[in-house]
């Protein structure tokens, strides 16, 4: 390695070490192979070298748009840095074969194939230019998930924020496409998956089912990412449920918001449950008890933070009156979510957790009236079966509704 690149790992470890709060998943691979990750910031280049590098492999090689080459002192700069200029708008060919030389070479390319930064965080339509390097250099694809990356760099800032913090998730490589149009394809929504998979995003290009309702719930924050990672450990096997708390631990750690504080609350709650130390179990319980009652008094109109809180009185003895609680608090959501369909379902279990099944039933009735693109399909079917379960008859279809 050369004298510059060797102050530029010690630049780097001095500026990322102290930004990024934890790397989960799995390690890349030997060169050469492609990285891409979602594309937020201009501080992506330099978390992903910072990673690489850690890691013992090669400085890696960047595609960037031809618009920071310009100047003079731009360019020396972002060639110095590993930048391949692309002329967007079109297939730039001396682009393609710089890229192709760098992993003929046994280097690493990073690309991001959403083709531009995200400003609002969300993942954007991804281009077939990934698949289409990856099948004709046959090297492999590692998809990474980066949060916070934004809020250090946003976009139209020129200088990094101080006291941001960074979550690095990595998903286990996938192998080159093969060549033609459709596998090219087939191969972007299967690597945007594992984006989304790490993020905690679905957007409805890869998945519509788990696509969100247009509006501020679109945006790709970290308490929604957590809650999607969440949901997901919850219908995941053991060994997968505990990699995906941890992800929902890391991704809200020194968030400030009421919302990631019961994410990383249900998170905390479920992690005792991995651990034999009766210690460490207290300590899970302890701190999620703490984390979702400090949501419950801040959000008292969201029906999953006192769904989440009437679920733990449930398990308190009968003495201490933890039924009559979980059923007062079924009570207040009822009262306080009558124009929240939304959250109608989570209304429902805490009713039925309080043991009153009309009242579930009832609301049970009024989620199942909502369009199937307001919610994902999971969901549905759980209320389908959920009402099956208290009527004691068969699953109601979706013509039944």
């Amino acid at each position: 390695m050369s004298y510059l690149k060797r102050l530029l790992l010690l630049v780097l470890k001095a500026w990322v070490d102290r930004r990024v709060i934890g790397v989960l998943g799995d390690k890349p691979p030997a060169a050469p192979f492609i990285v891409t990750a979602n594309h937020t910031s201009y501080f992506d280049h330099v978390v992903l070298a910072w990673w690489l590098l850690c890691n013992g492999l090669p400085y890696p090689k960047f595609l960037s748009k031809s618009e920071l080459f310009d100047s003079p002192l731009s360019a020396w700069f972002n060639r110095r840095g590993g930048g391949i200029p692309v002329e967007r708008g079109g297939a730039d060919m001396d682009a393609f074969e710089a890229a192709r030389k760098v992993l003929a070479d046994g280097g690493v390319l990073v690309m991001y194939a959403e083709g531009t930064r995200s400003r609002d965080g969300w993942l954007r339509a991804p281009r077939r230019g990934l698949a289409t390097l990856a099948a004709e250099a046959g090297v492999p694809v590692v998809p990474v998930g980066l949060f916070g990356v934004n809020e250090v760099l946003p976009v139209g800032s020129r200088w990094p924020r101080r006291r941001r913090r960074i979550a690095v998730n990595v998903a286990s490589p996938l192998a080159p496409p093969e060549a033609g149009r459709a596998a090219g394809q087939e191969f972007i929504l299967r690597v945007f998956a594992r984006i989304a998979g790490q993020t905690g995003q679905w957007p409805a290009f890869v998945a519509p089912e788990f696509a969100p309702a247009p509006g501020p719930a679109r945006r790709g924050s970290r308490a929604a990412a957590a809650h999607a990672l969440v949901e997901r450990a919850f219908r995941a096997q053991s060994g997968e449920a505990e990699e995906l708390f941890r992800r929902a631990l890391l991704v809200t750690r020194g968030v400030r918001c009421d919302y990631a504080d019961l994410e990383r609350g249900r998170a905390a709650g479920q992690m005792a449950g991995f651990t034999r130390n009766p210690f460490a179990q207290l300590a899970w319980a302890l701190r999620s008890r703490r984390l979702i009652w400090r949501s419950v008094r801040r959000l008292p109109g969201n029906a999953l933070a006192w769904h989440v809180w009437a679920s733990l009185m449930e398990r308190l003895p009968g003495w201490l009156g933890g039924d009559r609680v979980a059923a007062a608090m079924g009570h207040r959501v009822a009262v306080s979510l009558t124009q929240d369909h939304r959250n109608a379902l989570h209304t429902a279990l805490v009713f039925r957790d309080a043991g009153r099944p009309q009242e579930a039933a009832r609301w049970l009735e009024l989620f199942l009236q909502l369009d199937p693109a307001a919610a994902d399909r999971l969901r549905i079917q759980r209320g389908r079966e959920l009402l099956a379960e208290l009527r004691g008859g068969e699953v109601p279809s979706a013509a039944a509704r």
